[in-house]
């Protein structure tokens, strides 16, 4: 999902790096292809003045055992998890995922079908969460867009989505 988030800041004409685990990119281009998902790593993309805006493709692991390399941002996006309940995930995990949510300044993007979408977003206003759903017909996005959110609706078979 982060390339779809890149690839909107650089649309709306944005300086844009991203750490992930194949590596660091700006604008882009690949400057290293160590994996760049542990927080030093992170630190050293900040504080570079070339970039406008940086997405951090972080897993769950990493956060747990090593921390964040931020304490706020704009944007927080709660990817896929393991499939299974909530009751299987470790404790440290769903705390990391619920300090994530918190950061978020603006939004919180997280699955409709996210296991822990409840958990995580009880205590977040609604307009400060925007549900990803595959099912533009789902009784759970329509009420939270009747409540004020925003949610995004993927369409697999076509290269695009639309914002509701």
């Amino acid at each position: 999902m982060y390339e779809l988030i890149e690839q909107a800041l650089a649309a709306d004409g944005y300086a844009v790096g991203s750490t992930t685990g194949e590596g660091l990119w700006a604008a882009g281009r690949q400057l290293s292809k160590k994996d760049s998902t542990v927080p030093f790593r992170m630190r050293e993309f900040l504080q570079d003045q070339r970039v406008e805006a940086l997405v951090l493709d972080t897993p769950i692991e990493i956060m747990v055992e090593k921390g964040l390399a931020i304490d706020t941002c704009d944007v927080a996006i709660v990817g896929a998890v393991r499939a299974g309940s909530p009751d299987e995930l470790p404790a440290a995990s769903i705390q990391a995922l619920e300090i994530l949510a918190h950061l978020a300044q603006r939004t919180v993007v997280i699955d409709i079908d996210h296991p822990l979408r409840g958990k995580l977003t009880e205590q977040l206003d609604v307009q400060n969460i925007t549900l990803v759903s595959m099912r533009p017909e789902t009784a759970d996005l329509e009420q939270h867009i009747s409540r004020g959110g925003t949610a995004i609706v993927l369409d697999e078979k076509a290269d695009h989505h639309r914002s509701i």
